[in-house]
């Protein structure tokens, strides 16, 4: 159970009544604005043909309302908005009962920094169709954009008045309140967001915001560094309006895109739908063959690895990401001997990537070549100063022979959240008790405790633990 809206309290809900609208049979072609030039300069030429494929269905019949909404559409999938919105205004004025233009428009107008038109489109979409949620989010957010607070919050009402809210809705429910002062209140909207959608960026910064405005700065820590770690990410889109648009692109950088932050949010099936769609678009994308790889290794697909690893080399013969992605699965494999041919020969092609030095340091260190371990961690974090992953290793690594030195790093490695991060906060501990500082290990172990204690790890709580009743029989005796 949320809770309501405080601002919205001495406010009736805003109900949206269905009107009657006027009949594009009396529209006058001669009143509709002239269709603006529609070619993209830098676009792909796939992209231009599908634009003037649906320039040349309104001129075949000027007065077909779907074909002047489908050049609207398309145009608005490339972005091209300021075309677009007067497109948009043909295709209303000759079918001003279609929900999806007056919606889409709405879109379009906010993207042009119109709040105030877009309300007014947004309003007449829910006049059409009251029923869609994020319409009622959008009409929210342009009345927010304008300082229009109460009547903001009553749209916010409505919308979660619906029996099932998508992500996108809680989130900007959250974010709402953050910026209106109420804190304690957005927490269970940003937490619901974050649940529906999985990890992303925008989430956990506006639930850090929301958690340090509630005096918890452990846990604002905690998500404002997890928004560091999944910048960009928004999320999860349920606008199956929207949604269309994607559909239409003839690129396969939005698809690639998607499937990105489906994988890193932990939904693989989803992510290889979305490359696969990038694939039928551009059956020659590198990119797209290169994150297939990395999926097909998380889903242990060990075919479709070597599918796409072939795909790959022949677009691109000596590819370094494409070694290294091959790195990764033979690791899967535990092909240890092909993993690292796979990653020297990535390194052979890109000395600068930190994270190939990384895990050929981990290779290096199973065969018990420290020396050699050593060296690519230094070589990492000459790249990558804040590189997690070689900043623990290094740390572990130099643990017994320069506490000192291994302490920096492993506090440089906690700064940032990690899945693994209670693990680190006993390496940490250990380096300290090395280095003859038993209050910082205390701290250090109490600091893991309660990343252990977030993310529900009870081995690694019981790790710590151990080491406590260590660190104490050390100090009493």
């Amino acid at each position: 159970m949320f809770l309501p809206l405080r601002t919205l309290l001495p406010l009736p809900l805003v109900l949206v009544l269905a009107v009657t609208l006027a009949s594009c049979d009396r529209v006058d072609i001669a009143d509709l604005p002239p269709i603006p030039p529609v070619y993209i300069s830098n676009a792909l030429p796939d992209v231009n043909a599908q634009i003037q494929e649906a320039v040349a269905r309104i001129e075949l019949d000027p007065a077909d309302a779907s074909a002047n909404g489908h050049l609207a559409m398309v145009l608005q999938t490339y972005k091209q908005f300021s075309a677009a919105e007067i497109i948009y205004q043909r295709a209303r004025a000759l079918d001003p009962n279609r929900f999806e233009w007056a919606y889409l428009h709405g879109v379009v107008l906010r993207a042009l920094g119109r709040p105030g038109d877009a309300t007014s489109a947004f309003q007449a979409a829910l006049r059409i169709r009251d029923d869609y949620i994020l319409a009622h989010i959008h009409v929210a957010e342009t009345l927010a954009d304008q300082g229009k607070l109460d009547l903001a919050a009553s749209y916010y009402e409505r919308a979660l008045s619906f029996s099932e809210v998508p992500s996108e809705a809680h989130f900007s429910v959250g974010r709402f309140l953050v910026r209106s002062g109420d804190a304690e209140q957005a927490i269970p909207h940003l937490k619901e967001a974050l649940r529906l959608s999985g990890n992303f960026g925008s989430g956990h910064y506006q639930l850090g915001i929301a958690y340090r405005d509630s005096d918890d700065l452990e846990r604002a820590e905690h998500h404002l560094r997890l928004a560091e770690r999944h910048h960009g990410t928004g999320a999860d889109g349920s606008d199956i309006v929207l949604n269309q648009l994607l559909l239409l692109n003839r690129s396969d950088q939005p698809f690639i895109d998607r499937a990105k932050r489906l994988a890193e949010a932990g939904r693989p099936e989803e992510a290889d739908r979305f490359l696969k769609m990038a694939l039928e678009r551009n059956p020659d994308s590198l990119v797209a063959h290169i994150n297939m790889i990395a999926l097909a290794t998380s889903q242990r697909d060990f075919a479709a690895v070597e599918e796409h690893v072939a795909r790959a080399s022949a677009l691109a013969p000596g590819n370094a990401k494409v070694y290294f992605n091959l790195g990764v699965a033979r690791i899967a494999q535990s092909r240890f001997g092909a993993a690292m041919q796979a990653f020297e020969r990535s390194l052979q092609l890109d000395d600068q990537d930190p994270n190939t030095h990384v895990q050929i340091a981990i290779l290096r260190h199973q065969r018990g070549e420290l020396a050699v371990s050593e060296q690519h961690l230094r070589d990492a974090l000459s790249l990558d100063p804040r590189h997690q992953l070689g900043n623990w290793l290094l740390g572990e690594l130099l643990t017994e022979s320069n506490a000192r030195e291994a302490i920096k790093h492993l506090r440089r490695a906690v700064e940032q959240p990690h899945e693994r991060l209670p693990q680190i906060f006993v390496a940490l501990a250990k380096a300290e008790m090395h280095n003859g500082d038993p209050e910082s290990a205390l701290r250090s172990l109490d600091a893991g405790a309660a990343a252990a204690e977030q993310m529900n790890d009870p081995e690694a709580r019981r790790r710590i633990a151990r080491l406590r009743r260590e660190l104490s029989a050390t100090r009493s005796s």
